[in-house]
């Protein structure tokens, strides 16, 4: 995986994107963070290039054991993007998914950022 983050419009926003390999498929994704001083609160939107559609993430909600938390919209299911720093000085982020009204989280994948 290769990712890219840089600080856009003046510092007030990032943008991240990120490239994955395997075998003869690639996955690209891309997404803009910034504050939204209406909500108070960060805002994300991200895209890929399978479905082409921009998903809202917002957050940080707080912080729990696991890190940042940040909650994804989404119609067909709850959706949180944990995200938290390692004495190590990687990243590792997890996205976990749970059906409507079901309070059971599984993951749907980790992974694990070094800064090079």
């Amino acid at each position: 995986m290769t990712m890219t983050v840089q600080p856009i419009l003046g510092g007030a926003a990032t943008l991240e994107q990120l490239e994955v390999r395997g075998g003869k498929s690639v996955y690209r994704g891309a997404s803009m963070t910034a504050f939204d001083s209406e909500q108070s609160r960060w805002v994300k939107q991200y895209v890929n290039s399978v479905k082409g559609r921009f998903v809202r993430i917002e957050g940080p909600r707080g912080s729990e054991d696991l890190g940042e938390v940040w909650d994804v919209a989404s119609n067909k299911r709850q959706a949180r993007l944990t995200s938290k720093l390692t004495a190590d000085g990687t990243w590792v982020r997890i996205m976990r998914v749970a059906a409507n009204g079901s309070s059971e989280w599984a993951e749907l994948w980790r992974d694990v950022l070094v800064r090079q």
